[in-house]
Order: C-alpha cells, then sequence, then structure tokens
C-alpha cells in the first residue's frame, strides 16, 4: 500500500480529500499522457450506424458483442467515437475496456464513426499512430497507476484529468514504437473473424 504525505496546501489548492487523487499527482515520469493525446468531447449530432458500450473494449481490441443499431432511448450513449481515436473506459480501469478505433478497423466496419457510452474518455492521438497510444495505454505503468487514481464504491472510477496525467516511460514509447504494426495486424485479423462469424449466425435465421 503507497503512503503519501499532503499538505493543508495542497489539499486546498485542489479542494479534493480524495487519496485516490493525490496518489495519481504524485507520479513523477519524463513524459505524461497528455503529451500524446488530447481528450475530445464530440456529443452525438451526426447519424452513426453502430452503438458500443464499454464490454466493445477489450485490451484495445474492438470486441463486436455490443455491436448494434443504436438505441435512441439510450441516454448513456451520446459519445462520438470518430475514426482515428481511442476510446478508455473511466469506469472499472483494472478490465482493460479501451477501444482502438483505427482509420482502418472504422473502413472494415464500413463507418467512420460510432457512439459509445459515455463512460468512455475519447482520446485522439498526437506524434503517435492509434495502435501506439493503445499500447502505451495498456503498458504496465499506465495501468498501475489508472489503478491507485480509481476511486469509488460499486461502480469505481478514474477521472478525466487524471488518466490525462498518466505516466509515460520512454520504455513503453519504445515498445510501442517497436510493435504497433503487429498489434495492428492483429486487431484486423480478429475483426475480420468476428464479422465472418457474425455473417454465418445471421444466415442461419
Amino acid at each position: 500500500m503507497k503512503k503519501i504525505l499532503v499538505s493543508y496546501e495542497d489539499i486546498k489548492k485542489i479542494n479534493s480529500f480524495s487519496a485516490e487523487y493525490h496518489l495519481g499527482i504524485n507520479y513523477l515520469s519524463t513524459f505524461i499522457l497528455s503529451d500524446f493525446c488530447t481528450s475530445i468531447s464530440i456529443k452525438n449530432k451526426s447519424e452513426a450506424k453502430l452503438v458500443l458500450d464499454t464490454s466493445a473494449g477489450n485490451n484495445g481490441l474492438l470486441q463486436l458483442v455490443s455491436y448494434s443499431i443504436i438505441n435512441k432511448k439510450s441516454k448513456s450513449h451520446n459519445k462520438l467515437l470518430p475514426a482515428g481515436c481511442i476510446a478508455i473506459s473511466r469506469l472499472r480501469t483494472y478490465l482493460h475496456q479501451i477501444i482502438c478505433f483505427s482509420e482502418r478497423l472504422a473502413y472494415l466496419c464500413g463507418v467512420d464513426s460510432v457512439i459509445v457510452s459515455s463512460e468512455f474518455v475519447v482520446l485522439k492521438p498526437i506524434n503517435v499512430n492509434p495502435y501506439e497510444l493503445t499500447l502505451i495505454l495498456l503498458s504496465k505503468n499506465v495501468q498501475q497507476y489508472l489503478a491507485d487514481c480509481t476511486a469509488g464504491g460499486h461502480h469505481p472510477r478514474v477521472a478525466k484529468d487524471l488518466i490525462l496525467r498518466a505516466p509515460v516511460e520512454q520504455k513503453d514509447l519504445d515498445y510501442a514504437s517497436k510493435n504497433w504494426k503487429k498489434f495492428a495486424d492483429s486487431s484486423e485479423i480478429y475483426l475480420t473473424a468476428q464479422k465472418q462469424v457474425q455473417d454465418i449466425f445471421n444466415h442461419m435465421d
């Protein structure tokens, strides 16, 4: 268990008694996540054909378990995930509910954007590609940080600003740069296989 000492001045500055929040801002590293992405929040005003729940994210892979027509009555699914961006769930971060929605994967889905749950934070990569950013998010260092920053009982979440402050190590950047192509190929194979299975069962009806 980590122990930190927080001054009265720091508590006043942040206006929070949350131990998780103070743990998060006490991490030290050369880079932070916001060096490689920016958070975007676009409400659904398009005619996107697909809606994805948090269960659609599995370690960066897009799972078609929630691949469906938009339910217009759903108020929690109102955020746009454009092609080329990443979605990471603030809820129960230990489940690694992250979606890499690259332009190539969007093309395979036949859309240029999808609707996602409001639990997702949508990240647009900067100076890295979507696959690299996903591998950075899945690194042990970032995942440990998110675990330390998660607060709440029944529905534990991490704050969006803390996600953007996640510490990024040079070794994780190097790993992402070296392995993103392999991850990209695997992501496409995984998505294509799911679509083929769906097609088989759809023709059995």
